[in-house]
């Protein structure tokens, strides 16, 4: 392998890694964390890679591509299962009921906040949503009971669509409470 190849494939593998750090399930994973695991799966594909079948850059790209896919499902999965085990006097004080809840976990970092805090907290996030577009607010509505593909769906847009145009604009709506 020359160094271009290690330049390239680092690069594929850091913006991929970069891609998941953005995406809701990854924000509080450290990136080397992330790159670590898409370069171990990468190393353990690699002699399945056939130059006869296609060049280098595709088949990395597939690899990562589908690793992080992987990923976004396992992680989404590890989440449901926590979020089923929760049962706190904390989730009651924030929320009427549990959807409410799962959606401020998506939003809000792993700072927990004492009951007051999380009181205002809930308050803040109210106050948020209602000035957001109808668009937004519909979509923050979805996801307090759907999945992001559920959503968008419904939404009638792609995962991506729904993503550019409404997961990041309710994330970055919701960094004024992280600041």
């Amino acid at each position: 392998m020359d160094a271009d190849f290690n330049k390239a494939t680092k690069a594929d593998i850091r913006a991929k890694a970069l891609e998941l750090k953005v995406h809701l399930f990854f924000e509080r994973i450290e990136l080397a964390d992330i790159e670590q695991e898409l370069s171990l799966d990468l190393l353990e594909r690699m002699p399945m890679f056939n130059t006869d079948k296609g060049d280098w850059t595709m088949f990395s790209r597939a690899v990562l591509r589908n690793k992080a896919a992987d990923m976004i499902r396992e992680r989404g999965r590890v989440n449901e299962v926590m979020r089923d085990r929760e049962a706190s006097l904390e989730a009651t004080l924030l929320a009427n009921d549990d959807d409410e809840m799962e959606f401020l976990a998506y939003l809000i970092p792993d700072d927990a906040p004492s009951d007051i805090d999380a009181l205002c907290l809930k308050l803040d996030v109210e106050t948020i949503l209602a000035k957001l577009p109808e668009r937004l607010q519909r979509a923050a509505e979805l996801l307090k009971t759907l999945t992001q593909s559920e959503a968008a769906a419904e939404m009638g847009m792609s995962r991506t669509m729904f993503r550019n145009q409404c997961l990041i604009p309710l994330k970055e709506a919701f960094q004024v409470l992280v600041s």
